[in-house]
């Protein structure tokens, strides 16, 4: 059996928030998949595959494993939200530029 690169060990407190947001599905879809994933491979709990978890939460074992990484790399919180999405390109127009494309538009 190979060991997984990076390893889940959630306290107890973390694990009873997971319980309760996938149980009462607290937040968007996602977050609550995310709230099942990290229970299930928890190297101190349950210790599924990847596979088992994705299979059995309908995503893909990459996504397990992203959930994964997160958590060992960014913390608990990081893993269960939604990762924000950074800007690749700048703004095309300024406020003031804005402005004014909508006062033309009425």
């Amino acid at each position: 059996m190979s060991r997984k690169l990076h390893a889940v060990n959630l306290t107890e407190e973390q694990r009873a928030l997971c319980e309760r947001v996938a149980t009462k599905c607290e937040g968007s879809p996602e977050r609550v998949r995310r709230a099942w994933i990290l229970p299930r491979s928890n190297v101190n709990g349950e210790a599924w595959r990847d596979g088992r978890i994705a299979e059995a939460y309908g995503c893909t074992p990459h996504t397990v494993a992203s959930v994964r990484r997160r958590f060992a790399e960014q913390g608990f919180e990081s893993a269960l939200e939604r990762r924000r999405q950074c800007r690749t390109r700048p703004k095309a127009l300024d406020g003031e530029q804005e402005a004014r494309v909508v006062a033309l538009r009425l």
